[in-house]
């Protein structure tokens, strides 16, 4: 857990450095130290140096020894002052080492000297000493302790008008107050300490730093982390406005960074977290002599942090790290090391290992009673990997007491979890449920008794996660015990029950990811959110199921929707909230160049790391941090500040099966939407006239099936070498899943639907659904691909990232002219003309300019001649050209050769022709998310475009999205490497029937049939032609030619209608004109 240093301000150490002017002796009681120097007294001051020395190392037993050394000398030669100046130093020593007993030990030793001798003046000293008492009881919860040596301290400094230490009692209080959960209480006595230095202390005083940091440990401790930050933040700026910064103010700003690390990380957004916490380490580490213990514990902050993020090799190599500066250092500290390391083990599952580590800790520990919990936790955790679950629940009822012993409340919430979680294995609900109940109630304090208990709220707790985790387990009891009950009225009661928790636990987690400002963060708390909406959404169906009512089908589509493409949503919905937000140009330009900056650092931080240049990468970390921290400030501030902005951004109301099909009824299609349960596959069917859901099967034998699919699919030395068995593998594969995700879904009473939008989930992204095979075809020696009953033959298949993406059509600025298109085809080098029908794939994975493509830019210039488009080619097809360009452009199409990047999808890329200004010609991932498109198209002509990682929660994370992103409406892409020719070929074809008004689908669908007709029986293969897809609005670029000669003809109707009318209009007032004329003549 990432630690919050509370008040780590100590003047002792002060004291001990310059003990003489501290006092205040009188002339008889200086002789002590103005005493002529001999010998064994400069012998004393070495060690006393050295200690000093050896103390902020680290190494506290040698320290110590120096110290005990000068002592006794100081002792032989009658030096009281300086005796008592040892005792003082050996107790900052222990106070360091986090030592509070021995501390407390060696004060009193000093204090029973100073008693010895009356007449020495030593009032201050003695003030001084039952401050660091106060100080030291405070953290072990000892109010009565701290009041007595606080209300014995305050008058001295009062009377001596040491106006520092006098405003220090009050920040104790503070303190103290903060032990006790008095938050009211304790913002009263930071008030008041504030108060006193404003009218006692100068504003560059330390005093300032330390109520900033503790204000901000109070604001999150209420679980207020805005707040919290926002002080924090405002203390560490008042430090490095410093002119000069001491060694004291330098270890502020390492306290400062710390704190607001561990802030976030309450908060959960890890990815602040380690960007604060290596600030704090890189400027501890710019310090001439490193503090030791500061180094240790933000090694161990920062690995803690990527365990939580799942990456537990990093995690491991900074504990690792953290061991070298444990020379020296006592053994609790290492055995603290020991127990991380053990938990690293057990979250691998590896009892054995953890059970070795825990060992070493525990050895080290001995007696010592410091995070004794720890350890039975980490071993009772071990216990349920060897599934003794009896023994496991014994260690942590003895955690439980420990915790409660040693007052560590946060650790008694997770031991309560993983007794529940055991409970649960064994099917005991209610000891389970009883657990859950108590950790709630640990970090829900503010629950009323007898009131609603699905009631929270995250701005009522201190530790967000915990919560979110506790409710989670709670509604995967509920939803557990219902599948037991007996009969079925208690079933629906428990199923209710649990469904009621679960829409409450979806808009915590909603409240909890609009606070997150980056989007990793947000993809680890989806990916944590995902088992909960598998099951939430298994208990609405259950409920459908026995109630019948269509809303709990509604809930249960809501909750399919909220575990796909809610950070891609976001982004979206955020762009849309600032474009229409009230926001000034000025401060979204602002925003933007921040954008801006991000991608530029990230680009050089990327290289600088890949050259090995430390000290660059220092130096754009450090730009990144500083770009990060001001977008952040920028965000908050458009919440609070455009209202309008806040409204749009923050309605997360999932889209309805109603609203799906008001689109369907625009579009003549049908939708289907496959989700994951906790175990199964299902797939939300939805028509014009009809809405239903439907279990598929297992999701491990379907996944199976697929992976065959897309093997036949991909492996072209297969393909080639083996025709009979890829035929076979091909077909089987295609016609199953045809019988297993199609057939019992789509509702076929008279015809297939013309068009039908898909929105996969898992392994079903990475393969097409129009090569499925409708009818079972005669196993064969030949392959004859070109004949094979494809879905493709039937209707129009697109795809969606989610059902609201499906629905929320918003129009394209007004600034892109309707119909022009830019292409991009760069030439890598001179390209070789090939004759074989070997495939010359679009692949980046060498450099570019390795592989030449030879058939792009003749398709490029096909193309153009069907759009009014404009064309860069060759050495014009640069990186810098379409950056300037794209903003202002209907359609894209880039042909070129492109990487997935599986291990960072933030460098999927693009090659563009090299320019010799330009350090790079790749466009990636993280910098296509950055532009503002206004296309209703992109064309990714390249390889694997669509293909990249797979998100939990989110999907797949390919250029395909990040053009989405950007604002894109719609994107054809590849979902593997794309053979040049046949791309080509498809692509004139699909552009063709654009242009004459058909849907994008539809375009498409007509461009590969036509393909497989002209195919031999090796490129009719799948693999050459099913990868190509569209995904996002697949409506016409163009309105079809029927319907312009419809549009003319009712518009010449309407006009004809008009003068008719018109005339006839006039033909009528000529009559009663005439009349009106004859009438009156004849009256005279």
């Amino acid at each position: 857990m990432g630690k919050i240093v509370i008040v780590r301000f100590s003047f002792f150490f002060f004291i001990s450095l310059s003990i003489g002017k501290q006092i205040g002796y009188t002339k008889n009681q200086l002789t002590d130290w103005s005493q002529p120097n001999t010998v064994d007294t400069l012998m004393a001051y070495r060690e006393l140096v050295e200690a000093d020395s050896l103390r902020d190392k680290g190494q506290y037993s040698q320290a110590i020894k120096a110290i005990q050394t000068a002592q006794r000398i100081y002792e032989r030669g009658k030096y009281r002052v300086r005796v008592i100046d040892c005792l003082v130093r050996y107790a900052s020593i222990l106070d360091a080492a986090d030592l509070p007993i021995q501390c407390m030990q060696a004060l009193r030793k000093a204090q029973n000297y100073a008693s010895l001798y009356p007449k020495l003046n030593l009032h201050r000293l003695k003030a001084d000493i039952d401050l660091k008492f106060a100080e030291l009881y405070i953290p072990m919860r000892k109010s009565d302790s701290v009041t007595y040596f606080l209300n014995r301290a305050e008058p001295v400094f009062d009377k001596i008008k040491d106006w520092e230490k006098f405003t220090y009692c009050e920040i104790l209080r503070a303190g103290d107050y903060y032990y006790a959960s008095n938050f009211k209480c304790m913002e009263v006595s930071l008030s008041l300490a504030l108060q006193r230095a404003k009218q006692k202390l100068p504003q560059t005083n330390d005093t300032f730093s330390v109520i900033y940091r503790l204000q901000g440990v109070m604001y999150d401790a209420l679980g207020d982390y805005e707040k919290a930050i926002m002080v924090a933040q405002d203390g560490l700026r008042a430090v490095l406005a410093k002119p000069r910064l001491t060694s004291l103010d330098s270890s502020y700003v390492v306290t400062f960074y710390n704190n607001i690390g561990a802030m976030y990380y309450s908060k959960g957004d890890y990815d602040r977290t380690i960007d604060y916490y290596t600030q704090a380490l890189q400027f501890a580490m710019r310090q001439k002599s490193p503090p030791v213990p500061t180094l240790l514990s933000i090694y161990q902050n920062i690995g803690s942090t990527y365990n939580k993020q799942g990456n537990t090799d990093r995690a491991m190599a900074f504990y690792m790290q953290s061991m070298k500066y444990t020379q020296g250092a006592y053994v609790q500290q290492i055995a603290a090391i020991y127990f991380k390391i053990s938990g690293l083990f057990i979250k691998q599952k590896n009892s054995q290992q953890a059970l070795y580590y825990l060992q070493k800790g525990a050895l080290l520990q001995k007696n010592e009673q410091k995070d004794i919990e720890i350890y039975y936790l980490r071993k009772a955790e071990c216990y349920v990997l060897q599934r003794q679950f009896q023994q496991a629940l014994d260690t942590y009822e003895v955690a439980i007491q420990a915790s409660q012993h040693n007052q560590n409340a946060p650790t008694e919430t997770i031991i309560r979890q993983k007794m529940a979680d055991v409970y649960l294995q064994q099917k005991n609900y209610r000891d389970a449920l009883q657990q859950v109940k108590q950790g709630l109630a640990i970090v829900y304090p503010s629950r009323r008794k007898g009131g609603d208990e699905n009631a929270f709220q995250l701005s009522q707790t201190g530790d967000r996660l915990s919560l979110l985790e506790l409710l989670c387990l709670k509604s995967k009891i509920y939803q557990q015990w219902a599948v037991t009950a007996i009969t079925q009225p208690i079933r629906q009661q428990r199923l209710q029950t649990c469904h009621r928790l679960n829409q409450t636990i979806t808009t915590l987690y909603d409240t909890l990811r609009l606070n997150y400002p980056w989007e990793n963060s947000k993809y680890l708390l989806a990916q944590k959110a995902s088992p909960f909406y598998k099951g939430a959404m298994e208990v609405a169906l259950q409920l459908h199921q026995l109630i019948g009512q269509e809303l709990y089908l509604n809930h249960a589509f809501g909750f399919a929707e909220k575990n796909r493409a809610v950070v891609l949503q976001d982004a979206l919905a955020d762009t849309h909230a600032r474009q229409h937000g009230d926001i000034p140009e000025k401060v979204w330009n602002d925003e933007k160049r921040l954008r801006i900056n991000l991608i530029f650092y990230t680009r050089k931080l990327i290289e600088a790391t890949a050259s090995k240049d430390s000290l660059r990468m220092t130096r754009y970390q450090q730009y990144l941090f500083e770009n990060r921290r001001k977008l952040e400030a920028l965000t908050t501030n458009f919440q609070k500040t455009y209202p309008e902005y806040y409204q749009l951004r923050h309605d997360t109301r999932p889209v309805s099966l109603q609203a799906v099909q008001v689109r369907l009824s625009r579009s003549q299609s049908s939708f289907i939407e496959y989700a994951e349960g906790v175990d199964d596959l299902y797939a939300f069917c939805i028509t014009p006239t009809t809405r239903r859901v439907v279990r598929i099967g297992k999701i491990r034998a379907i996944e199976q099936q697929v992976n065959r699919l897309r093997t036949s699919l991909t492996d072209y030395a297969m393909v080639t070498e083996s025709s009979s068995k890829a035929y076979n593998l091909f077909t089987q594969s295609a016609y199953q899943l045809y019988n297993v995700l199609i057939k019992p879904v789509v509702p076929i009473q008279n015809a297939f639907p013309k068009h039908l939008t898909i929105v996969p989930i898992g392994s079903l992204s990475y393969v097409p659904f129009d090569n499925l095979l409708d009818a079972s075809p005669v196993r064969s020696k030949s392959s004859s691909y070109a004949r094979l009953p494809y879905l493709v033959r039937k209707t129009a298949i697109s795809y969606a990232y989610s059902a609201s993406l499906f629905v929320d059509v918003s129009p394209v600025k007004s600034t892109t002219q309707a119909g022009t298109l830019l292409a991009f085809a760069p030439a890598y080098s001179s390209a070789n003309q090939r004759t074989t029908v070997s495939p010359m794939y679009r692949s980046g994975n060498q450099t570019a300019g390795e592989t030449p493509l030879s058939e792009t830019q003749q398709e490029v210039k096909q193309i153009t001649g069907y759009f009014n488009g404009q064309a860069y080619l060759d050495k014009s097809a640069t990186k810098s050209q379409f950056l300037q360009l794209a903003e202002g452009y209907d359609v894209i199409h880039l042909a070129m050769h492109s990487r997935a990047d599986e291990q960072n999808s933030n460098q999927n890329t693009l090659f563009f022709t090299p320019e010799k200004k330009q350090s790079n010609s790749h466009l990636d991932a993280y910098e296509v998310g950055g532009l503002q498109l206004n296309a209703r198209m992109t064309v990714l002509s390249g390889c694997e475009t669509g293909y990249g990682t797979y998100q939990v929660g989110e999907g797949v994370l390919s250029l395909a999205r990040s053009f989405i992103l950007a604002g894109s409406k719609s994107v054809v892409m590849s979902l593997w490497k794309a053979e040049d020719r046949a791309s080509a070929s498809i692509m004139d074809l699909f552009y063709k029937g654009l242009a004459d008004g058909l849907s994008k689908d539809e375009a498409l669908r007509q461009a590969k049939l036509t393909y497989i007709d002209k195919s031999d029986d090796l490129t009719g293969h799948p693999l050459f032609w099913s990868g190509i897809v569209v995904i996002g609005d697949a409506s016409p670029l163009v309105l079809p030619k029927h319907k312009i000669l419809l549009w003319l003809s009712s518009l010449v109707l309407i006009l004809l209608t008009i003068l008719a009318w018109r005339h006839g209009k006039t033909m009528l007032n000529m009559y009663f004109f005439t009349k009106a004329k004859f009438q009156s003549t004849s009256s005279y």
